[in-house]
């Protein structure tokens, strides 16, 4: 199998096993916080086992290897998934999985902005068809929580963005 077709089954079985995601976190019928614990608590064991079954007596030395590229992107991600999960408890899954949905332009951006990859023309014409988009279903955005929860959503998809975009930048770490 090519790395291209590896790619698309990757991204595919990551996008059906974080569908359900936002519905789950809605019925946990949990405060944000305990959420965010729980969820973290399973995502660091899960690095860890990962990290483990793959360096055994190596671990700690690659998680030191990762550098400052490596903590910068840790800690982007870590922001776009707290802010991911505050914007569910804070306004409806629609509005935030239609925010959350326009992340492949932030990057085009971002990684413009950061690793000099020019977007092309297509590209520029689907982001003003986002942008639109995005404006219709915020137009009528006027509750302070609704407000709050798409602010959120944003920065999840800003933090996101430029964690894919260092993450390009430093193809070496790992």
């Amino acid at each position: 199998m090519n790395n291209h077709l590896k790619g698309l089954l990757i991204a595919f079985l990551g996008v059906l096993m974080l569908t359900p995601d936002p519905v789950l976190v809605r019925l946990a019928d949990a405060d944000t916080f305990t959420i965010l614990f729980w969820r973290g608590i399973f995502f660091a064991l899960g690095v860890l086992i990962i990290l483990y079954a793959t360096y055994r007596k190596n671990t700690f030395k690659e998680l030191k290897n990762i550098g400052k590229p490596g903590v910068w992107i840790g800690l982007l991600s870590g922001i776009g998934g707290v802010t991911f999960i505050a914007a569910i408890q804070y306004t409806s899954i629609a509005k935030v999985l239609v925010i959350i949905s326009t992340a492949p332009m932030v990057v085009a951006i971002i990684s413009w902005v950061i690793i000099n990859e020019k977007p092309k023309l297509y590209t520029w014409i689907s982001m003003l068809i986002i942008v639109t988009g995005i404006y219709i279903v915020m137009k009528g955005d006027t509750g302070t929580l609704n407000v709050m929860g798409s602010s959120l959503a944003v920065i999840s998809i800003i933090a996101g963005g430029y964690s894919f975009a260092l993450t390009r930048k430093y193809g070496n770490v790992n």
